[in-house]
């Protein structure tokens, strides 16, 4: 028997079974705040012990003043009322929320789920939780981006989502009938509702549940959930209160006092703020160009600004419009540190002096070295312009980088290693980065646009570390002659957030009584509000256009239009509103009415069957679910049914391409750079028969691609243009599923790490969309064939590592060594040996690391490397346990029963039983059988818009 088959028949005896149990702590005192106790005193609110430890080792043992009033609104902490409130960034509004969700796992035993708008920030928050929970015995996952825990969210006591998991598992919830079992709904972000992209999705997931609960006669008697909302200070707070049926809480209180100032060419000026909407300008400062000698003058003052801050023991941010200006930004600073620091060059003036003197002190260098080591480790390495800036604690952050670069670089923030991150605005609103000062390089975004005045808060709100810093300072750039307009920028309001259902020209109309202006509206299939009553009839909330109706009165839409009870004034175009979208739905086969089955609606029917609403009752198609299912737009279902249709006539199979075009999402064409044609020509040239027959078939020509050289091909987004591009992004995922290196692609194809990372994973959460859609549909042959494609897309794997690269700290080329060496399966290591897998691992990072092997290779295990999945540095022997920890994790979950496992480390322990090779083939059953389900049932589905997901280390 050779060595991979022995591993692959492990003994069962080092297995003991127990019957799987929740070992969430039960509570018969419910937590709340003794009578006549310090109410600000954590443990005065009879918290469980290891949760009152948990904050107390966190240096948390105390609660705001505010946190306390609004827990103890009314019916709040009883969990009977919603809850909206609102506090700056760094005042503790995650502790309220957390005390909420801990009374609904241990008190009220129902699920939690956490809705948050960024992959990024989801992995950041179950993180922060994830230790607490294991203490009191409750499991919390992320769902968010390609990542979908074992057991699904059936599983899982508290789920962290992004708004499009969170809607897909309230969809699962409302068809399964099971929506009792969730107990607290928390919403992070809640402004977002009037986010031009996004904002309608939310708005759907809220105004569902809040259908739900004022129609008892048509859902369980037994929903008692409670919903949440934290939110940026917004003028019309109050009305999204009303809208939720909630509690008000509104606190301007800082922990850390913020200082704002505007900079004008080299004159600093504080802003005070007398009311809302008033601001005071006061000159406190001159800036002296001569004091470093500095060569980027456009930006002097701000190098000046940031390298004082680092002199006086800080950190800062510096916020860029472009990601081209943080590179050249970083660059600059660093540059400027260098010639500071330089011994040959000497100081020009005191400060300098001083300056150079502190610099070598204050910059740790021996860790810098470290996170370079790291940074070219990571996936696809490090670019030669970030490690040249990172030598002087400087970096810059945007989505040009990958995953595991950004989180290194986040990290080396956080623990003082870079002292200054040039970074994009997105970043205001994605990981939390506190530093003592923010810096805003202009007021006017990459377009020119003054930026949102909401954006411009929340980059501010960064300035000043709870528990580090005493004040925090923040500092907006502007040139003489836009100083007029940035002040008043800053002196004006936040303006009112409004609803993203129907276009907001249609909304300014209602409220200026232009009824004829709207009369001549029609919805187009891409308005949201189609969505939103599709998604109803399919959940099977509405049955007729009353009920249609009913939902829109419970929208955010609604909320903004009562306060003059414009609803009920343009009652007539909401009915001829809702007339045309279903008069669409139908149009397009999504819907049909009892009583019309065979033929189509003519105008007459739609106009008879409306009026008689109680009679005539609406249905669905299979293209209907099939697209609620998925999570896809019903305009982006149309174009899937039919592209798909004429796929499953013509499908090439020859290789994986046809079917990965078919994966890669039509938007992405948009998202490429302008194309390098000749090098398009030569990868057309370069390619196999067979590759060629599948770049014909979609409709590649070479005469196109011509066309485009020689400048004489159409200059818009024509379908062929848009062809021809969607191909090429394509071609770059086939090399990155061949686990061909980043750095190959990137070249080969001329785009940058950050972009193969996001066109990665947006293919991946593509392909878990039409695998759901092809399922529901009924075209499973197909789906099976499309379902590979999405863990290959997202771990850039080939077939045979599928399994392995469930394992979450795993990337491809350790999961390629770990199969080599006969651990093909997630169930082959949970016997394995730390020791041999430590073999394996400093083999598979042997490359990475020569000069230690050859400088200090009896230190070698002592290597770190950033595993980016639980954001920490592990030396390759607790990398090690962490895979096979992770693996027993995971076969755990999928048996549904807890493992108690012996270490192997000796030889007699070798000899295995067919015990274990009937587990493992248990085990696969399971999974294949839970693959389906969760394809089925929508669970597995993906979010259409990723912001920050990359590789997983």
């Amino acid at each position: 028997m050779n060595k991979s088959t022995s591993r692959k028949r492990k003994s069962s005896k080092n297995i003991k079974k127990q019957k799987h149990a929740s070992n969430t702590i039960s509570r018969s005192v419910p937590i709340q705040c003794d009578q006549n106790a310090d109410k600000n005193l954590l443990s005065s609110w009879r918290l469980p012990e290891k949760l009152l430890s948990h904050y107390l080792n966190k240096g948390i043992s105390r609660l705001f003043d505010w946190q306390v009033e609004c827990l103890e609104l009314p019916g709040v902490l009883e969990q009977k009322s919603n809850l909206v409130y609102s506090a700056p960034t760094s005042a503790g509004k995650s502790m309220v929320s957390d005390i909420l969700i801990f009374k609904t796992v241990l008190e009220k035993r129902k699920k939690t789920i956490i809705v948050l708008p960024f992959v990024s920030i989801t992995v950041e928050k179950v993180h922060s939780l994830k230790s607490v929970c294991r203490k009191i015995g409750c499991r919390i996952e992320s769902f968010a981006g390609n990542v979908n825990p074992p057991g699904g969210f059936l599983k899982v006591d508290v789920a962290v989502c992004t708004i499009e998991k969170a809607n897909n598992i309230i969809n699962k919830m409302i068809e399964e009938s099971k929506l009792n079992e969730i107990g607290l709904i928390v919403v992070d972000e809640l402004h977002m509702i009037a986010d031009s992209s996004r904002g309608y999705l939310l708005e759907i997931l809220l105004s569902k549940l809040i259908y739900l609960k004022n129609q008892p006669s048509t859902t369980d008697s037994n929903l008692d959930f409670q919903i949440v909302g934290m939110s940026a200070t917004i003028p019309n707070l109050i009305n999204v209160a009303k809208w939720l049926n909630a509690q008000l809480y509104v606190t301007h209180y800082r922990p850390v006092l913020l200082n704002e100032h505007i900079v004008i060419d080299h004159k600093i000026m504080s802003i005070k703020r007398p009311s809302i909407d008033q601001c005071e300008f006061n000159p406190i400062r001159i800036i002296d160009p001569k004091i470093y000698t500095i060569e980027a003058q456009t930006m002097s003052v701000l190098i000046q600004l940031s390298i004082e801050t680092i002199l006086d023991g800080h950190s800062c941010l510096v916020f860029c419009s472009t990601k081209s200006s943080c590179e050249s930004l970083a660059r600059s600073i660093s540059k400027t540190i260098f010639e500071i620091g330089k011994k040959t060059n000497a100081a020009k003036t005191e400060q300098e002096k001083l300056a150079k003197e502190r610099l070598s002190a204050i910059l740790e260098f021996e860790k810098i070295t470290s996170l370079i080591d790291l940074l070219r480790k990571s996936t696809g390495g490090c670019d030669r312009n970030l490690e040249l800036a990172t030598r002087f604690g400087c970096a810059y952050h945007h989505a040009g980088l990958t995953m595991d670069e950004r989180s290194l670089i986040e990290q080396a923030f956080r623990d003082g290693i870079l002292k200054i991150l040039c970074c994009t605005s997105t970043l205001s609103a994605g990981v939390n980065l506190p530093a003592r000062r923010v810096f805003i390089t202009s007021a006017f975004d990459f377009s020119g646009k003054l930026m949102e005045l909401m954006s411009y808060y929340q980059m501010i709100g960064r300035a000043g570390r709870k528990g580090i810093d005493t004040l925090g300072e923040s500092f907006v750039l502007c040139s003489n002659k836009d100083e007029e307009i940035v002040k008043n920028f800053l002196s004006s309001s936040v303006r009112p957030i409004c609803s993203r259902l129907i276009p907001l020209k249609l909304i300014e109309n209602l409220e200026n009584n232009k009824d004829e202006e709207n009369a001549k509206y029609q919805p187009s299939f891409n308005d949201y509000l189609v969505r939103a009553v599709l998604e109803i009839i399919v959940n099977g909330l509405a049955k007729k256009k009353s009920d249609i109706f009913n939902f829109i009165s419970c929208t955010f839409l609604s909320a903004c239009l009562s306060a003059d009870d414009l609803l009920r004034k343009n009652h007539k175009f909401f009915e001829q509103l809702i007339r045309s979208v279903l008069r669409l739905l139908e149009e397009k086969n999504f819907i049909y009415f009892n009583d019309d089955l065979e033929t189509k609606f003519s105008e007459k029917s739609i106009r008879s069957t409306l009026e008689n609403e109680l009679s005539n009752k609406i249905e669905i198609t299979p293209l209907a679910r099939a697209v609620v299912t998925s999570g896809i737009s019903p305009s982006d279902g149309c174009f899937i049914f039919t592209e798909l249709n004429r796929c499953r006539e013509s499908l090439c199979l020859v290789n994986d391409l046809h079917l990965l075009y078919e994966t890669t999402p039509t938007f992405v064409a948009s998202q490429l750079p302008p194309l390098d044609w000749k090098n398009y020509l030569e990868l057309y040239y370069n390619m196999d028969e067979n590759l060629k027959k599948v770049a014909q078939l979609i409709g590649i020509k070479e005469s196109f691609i011509y066309s485009q050289i020689s400048d004489i091909g159409p200059a818009n987004n024509t379908d062929s243009l848009l062809v021809h591009r969607r191909f090429y992004a394509s071609l770059a995922l086939y090399e990155i599923i061949n686990e061909i290196p980043f750095a190959v692609v990137q070249k080969k194809f001329g785009l940058n790490k950050g972009l193969l990372q996001s066109l990665q994973q947006q293919s991946s959460t593509f392909a878990g969309m039409l695998t759901n859609f092809c399922y529901k549909i009924g075209w499973s042959s197909l789906a099976i064939l499309i379902e590979q494609f999405q863990p290959r897309l997202s771990m850039g794997v080939q077939h045979d590592l599928i399994d392995l690269v469930r394992i979450p700290c795993l990337n491809s080329i350790v999961a390629r060594q770990l199969y080599s060496k006969g651990y093909d399966s997630v169930v082959s290591l949970i016997h394995s040996k730390t020791s041999e897998i430590t073999q394996i691992l400093l083999h598979a990072y042997y490359p990475l690391m020569k000069e230690t092997f050859l400088t200090n290779s009896h230190n070698v295990g002592e290597t770190k490397i950033y595993i980016s999945s639980i954001e920490k540095y592990l030396n390759i022997k607790d990398f090690a346990k962490l895979i096979i920890d992770e693996a027993r994790q995971i076969v755990e979950v999928e048996i549904g029963q807890k493992l108690n496992f012996t270490e192997v480390d000796s030889d007699e322990n070798d000899q295995k039983s067919e015990n274990s090779q009937q587990l493992q083939e248990y085990s696969s059953i399971i999974r294949t059988n839970q693959i389906r389900e969760q394809q089925i049932s929508g669970e597995n589905l993906q979010d259409p818009i990723n912001q920050n997901e990359g590789l997983k280390h």
